[in-house]
C-alpha cells in the first residue's frame, strides 16, 4: 500500500473526516466574518465623514467660508475680541463676526485633525472632504492673528491651541505635493 492510499483510508475514517470538515467550515466562517467586519468598518468611516461634513456645513460656517474666500475678515483684539468684516467684492449686512463663530469653525476642523492624528481617517479622506477649508484657515492672516492672540491670552497652557489643525495643514500640503 502506498502513502497516498494509506493517507486516504485514515482520512476517511469518521473521527478524522469530521475533524477536517469542522476545521474547513470554521476557516470559511472566519473568512466570511472578516470580510463582513471589514465592510462594516468601511461603512462606519463613510458614515463618520458624512456626519462631519453635515455638522461642518451650517449657516455660520458658510458665512465664515464666504468671508474668508474674499479675504474680508480682520481680527480685532478688542476688547472684546472679534472679527471685523471689511468691505469687499460682495455686499454683506454683517459688520463683525464673533470669535465664538470662528472657534466653532476652527474647533470642528481641529476635531477632524485629531481624528486624522489618531488614524481614524486618512489624509486622503481629509483632503478630499476638508482640505480646501483647512488650507483656507491656515493661510488666512486674520485667523493666524487670532490664533496667536488666543495662545498669548491663555499663556503657557494655551500654546498648543489649534496646533493639530496647523499640523494637518502641513500634512495636506505634503500630500498635495505627492499627488502631483
Amino acid at each position: 500500500m502506498n502513502c497516498w492510499s494509506e493517507w486516504m483510508s485514515k482520512s476517511l475514517s469518521p473521527e478524522v473526516f469530521w475533524v477536517m470538515v469542522t476545521a474547513f467550515f470554521t476557516g470559511a466562517l472566519c473568512l466570511v466574518a472578516w470580510r463582513q467586519l471589514r465592510d462594516l468598518a468601511r461603512t462606519s468611516r463613510v458614515d463618520l465623514l458624512y456626519r462631519l461634513r453635515k455638522d461642518f456645513f451650517n449657516d455660520n460656517a458658510r458665512t465664515i467660508t464666504l468671508l474668508l474666500d474674499y479675504e474680508m475678515l480682520r481680527f480685532n483684539a478688542g476688547p472684546p475680541g472679534c472679527f471685523d468684516v471689511a468691505k469687499g467684492p460682495i455686499k454683506t449686512e454683517i459688520d463683525a463676526v464673533t470669535t465664538q463663530w470662528v472657534d466653532d469653525y476652527l474647533g470642528l476642523l481641529e476635531d477632524i485633525a485629531g481624528l486624522w492624528k489618531a488614524d481614524q481617517i486618512s489624509i486622503k479622506e481629509v483632503d478630499d472632504s476638508f482640505g480646501y477649508y483647512v488650507t483656507l484657515i491656515a493661510e488666512d492672516d486674520a485667523i493666524k492673528q487670532y490664533v496667536g492672540w488666543a495662545r498669548k491670552r491663555e499663556g503657557q497652557s494655551g500654546q498648543d491651541i489649534y496646533q493639530d489643525l496647523f499640523d494637518l495643514y502641513e500634512a495636506i500640503k505634503k500630500y498635495g505635493m505627492k499627488k502631483k
